[in-house]
């Protein structure tokens, strides 16, 4: 879990990608300007920030809805795919250097939930501070990582696990091309999350929530309720149907649950 063993105290250096000048990586869904709470989104292995693109009305006028984009993809696939350390590190800058005085929420899904742990945890010690973290499908950043979906299945393989978690590709594993580019950003992220190490001394100081699927061979229910050990605040863990991507199968569902999160209905 977490080691009590001292860290250095030292900042890390942020690193800064070379980009278009005012370009950001956090891509906005709402804008909702004096908005009193912002979300920040971090897609799962493969994926994208829009993804998130159903919950961009969240909240309505009172919250601000942004996605990180990763690197490689969309908007960005001209830029090369970054590893873990380099992602987070872009994601933290673009956080401080938007920073303003609303609560911040950050949400990630499956490997988005580990971009987003590491993004609270660089955070510390900085002007911004995370008010709640939310995960979605990936099990404690401590546990061993799962072994239903890794890099070096063939692609037969690695397709009818994805469709066997609930994973509507909209044609794209059909195509040949587009499979492609998919499946290697996938192996990808894949790979960062498999060779990821915790070593984090202490836990968050904000309040941790965490969605499950009831069916997630990836991310089961007791897996998920690990995170409780990742912080030293308010923990709870909610149960959803479904399978690995729970979010986007029911994402009616999840928004009307999400809102009432942030209001503290939940």
């Amino acid at each position: 879990m977490f080691d009590t063993a001292p860290q250095s105290t030292a900042a890390a250096p942020i690193w800064r990608p070379a980009r278009a000048l005012g370009a950001s990586p956090l891509q906005t869904l709402s804008a909702a300007p004096g908005a009193a709470t912002r979300v920040v989104c971090f897609a799962g292995a493969g994926t994208s920030a829009s993804f998130f693109k159903p919950w961009r009305d969240l909240g309505g006028p009172a919250v601000a809805v942004a996605a990180y984009q990763p690197r490689g993809r969309d908007s960005r696939w001209h830029e090369p795919r970054a590893g873990l350390s380099a992602t987070v590190a872009e994601a933290t800058a673009a956080l401080i250097e938007s920073a303003v005085e609303e609560r911040l929420v950050l949400v990630g899904h499956s490997y988005g939930a580990l971009v987003a742990y590491e993004v609270a945890q660089a955070l510390r010690g900085t002007a911004v501070r995370v008010d709640h973290l939310v995960v979605m499908a990936r099990p404690a950043p401590f546990m061993a990582p799962h072994t239903h979906l890794v890099a070096d299945m063939p692609d037969a393989e690695l397709v009818a696990t994805l469709r066997a978690i609930g994973l509507e590709d909209k044609g794209i594993l059909s195509h040949p091309g587009l499979a492609h580019l998919f499946l290697d950003t996938l192996r990808h992220d894949l790979r960062e999350n498999h060779d990821y190490v915790h070593l984090h001394a202490r836990p968050l100081d904000c309040p941790i929530t965490a969605f499950s699927g009831a069916r997630d061979p990836i991310a089961t229910p007791l897996s998920m309720a690990n995170w409780a050990a990742c912080t030293s605040a308010a923990f709870r863990h909610l149960r959803m149907p479904g399978a690995h991507f729970f979010p986007v199968a029911m994402p009616h569902r999840m928004v009307r649950l999400f809102s009432g999160l942030l209001e503290g209905k939940t």
